[in-house]
């Protein structure tokens, strides 16, 4: 479970990996039409590369750092950041800053399709400075087809650009969400085990509960079960007067015979 949540966050490169691109900005986030539409390398691959697309600002944008809070522009994200430099000290710095009531408390597969439900609805009608832009999820200016190289101005964005195969299909290739999926499929079936284990143990409880009380009812009976005829003529008597042709020894020597 840990391996596979790991893998969304950080991708197939693991958390040992640096990460960052060979790629520019907008290979990394998404490209628009000017460069030739192309849905963002890291983006779709994991969401720590995500985070560094909505949220780390370029050099030149006046809002640098404040793309998600007010408060993110200090820590490992204070300067601009760029695809070629590391940025996975910023990554989690930011997703620190995600407020712990969002955070699911169980990772079932109900809750990721509640969050994986707002996710498509941003992606579907993400509103730039003038209109509704598909498919890309962020903060953009005018038609983003400059492509999301982490400026909002013209028609750029901070922002990740994805494809209507990757939002509308349950496609593969969006990697992050199908790494996430098999987490809550394993944590449905985990979480299930638990549940069954704690109803074997009170079965066996509940058994074990019916056999003592079984064992101490018949203990008991046994104890206090009257004497048969057969056990009576074999126990010897005391009293020698019961017996009429040995009671003139039992009165002069008082012993029965």
């Amino acid at each position: 479970l840990e391996r596979l949540q790991e893998l969304a966050l950080y991708g197939s490169a693991g958390k040992s990996a640096e990460l960052k691109s060979a790629d520019d900005r907008k290979g990394y986030c998404g490209k628009g039409t000017t460069d030739g539409t192309a849905a963002g390398v890291g983006a779709t691959d994991l969401l720590y590369a995500t985070i560094l697309c909505l949220c780390a600002g370029a050099a030149t944008d006046n809002t640098a750092g404040k793309g998600c809070c007010l408060d993110c522009q200090s820590g490992a994200n204070a300067e601009a950041w760029t695809a070629h430099s590391d940025g996975k000290d910023r990554a989690e710095f930011l997703a620190s800053k995600c407020p712990a009531a969002l955070i699911p408390e169980h990772p079932t597969t109900p809750e990721l399709n509640h969050w994986l439900a707002a996710f498509y609805k941003l992606a579907l009608g993400t509103t730039s400075t003038t209109q509704t832009v598909k498919y890309t999820v962020g903060k953009v200016s005018g038609t983003c087809e400059g492509g999301c190289d982490g400026e909002v101005t013209g028609t750029t964005g901070r922002c990740a650009k994805y494809t209507a195969q990757k939002i509308l299909q349950d496609d593969a290739s969006l990697k992050w969400r199908q790494s996430l999926k098999a987490a809550a499929t394993l944590y449905d079936k985990q979480a299930q085990a638990k549940i069954t284990t704690y109803r074997l143990a009170d079965k066996l409880r509940l058994i074990n509960a019916t056999a003592a009380a079984l064992y101490h009812t018949t203990l008991t009976q046994t104890q206090i079960q009257p004497m048969s005829r057969t056990d009576a003529a074999k126990t010897p008597t005391k009293n020698c007067s019961e017996h009429k042709s040995n009671k003139t020894t039992y009165e002069n020597t008082g012993k029965c015979e």
